[in-house]
């Protein structure tokens, strides 16, 4: 059945494993990085840190299996990402080289991301401020226990 509970900083390292296990439509993403936390800098770690209270996990077993993370605000999460989040990661990841963007890698793809996030537009966040990630590993699918992370 499985449990559904708030995220902690405790938490981050299986939040890694979770979202790159589920990064390609809810496939292994894993054989594409070199990093395996890239995809977690994005879409997982920075929500625990700067939105903590909406980050949940699915837990069967004792082991998190699946996550839900999102803003209420995502210009405002986005402006906290700039002034926060990005700098530290822009000096561990340098930006690729635009001239080369056909041979880019995906960690590389990534890595531009965080020198150059695009923020959500306007017409989308007018009617639609908030918005949320949710993955869960194959193993925990079919139950309902995506919607009830879902519903959280």
């Amino acid at each position: 059945m499985g449990v559904i509970r708030p995220a902690t900083l405790a938490d981050q390292e299986r939040l890694y494993e979770v979202v790159v296990q589920t990064g390609v439509a809810g496939k292994d993403a894993t054989p594409l990085y070199q990093d395996p936390k890239m995809l977690g800098h994005i879409y997982t770690a920075p929500y625990v840190v700067l939105a903590p209270e909406l980050v949940f996990l699915a837990e069967v077993d004792g082991q998190v299996e699946g996550y839900v993370c999102g803003v209420v605000d995502s210009q405002a999460y986005e402006a906290r990402l700039e002034e926060i989040w990005w700098p530290t990661l822009r000096g561990k990841y340098p930006a690729p080289d635009v001239e080369q963007r056909a041979a880019w890698s995906e960690d590389e793809k990534r890595a531009d991301w965080i020198h150059h996030p695009v923020p959500t537009p306007d017409y989308v966040v007018d009617p639609y401020p908030a918005h949320m990630h949710m993955n869960l590993m194959p193993e925990a699918r079919g139950g309902g226990l995506g919607r009830r992370l879902f519903d959280t």
